[in-house]
């Protein structure tokens, strides 16, 4: 899972207390749903984690819940489950996406609109 806090750059910059005060209810949902659900926070990524669950279910559960509290406290963030295998290292996870014949491709995360 990929979690990302929607402008939070803009915000920190405007309003440097409010932004680190959503900032912190942001992480605070993060955790506690991580650890409700199994999870583990893989990266920290400044407003943006990066994260692995026992399933994929799991993973969605979490993402619902994590979106729920935070739309509840104004926090608007972007999450992305990827649903496939993944490559597990000391420091990050790589998910591959594709058909076994092309594993060269890796899943980075991209986002629209």
């Amino acid at each position: 899972m990929f979690t990302d806090m929607v402008g939070y750059t803009a915000l920190i910059q405007a309003d440097e207390r409010l932004g680190l005060d959503k900032r912190d209810r942001y992480m605070s949902a993060l955790e506690s749903h991580h650890d409700a659900f199994g999870g583990a926070i893989v990266q920290r990524l400044g407003d943006g984690s990066l994260s692995m669950f026992p399933s994929s279910l799991a993973a969605v559960l979490a993402a619902v819940a994590i979106q729920r509290e935070l739309a509840a406290q104004e926090v608007p963030v972007r999450i992305v489950v990827h649903v496939g295998e993944v490559i597990v290292e000391p420091e990050r996870l790589t998910g591959r996406r594709g058909e076994r014949r092309r594993p060269d491709r890796v899943l980075r995360g991209t986002r629209r609109g």
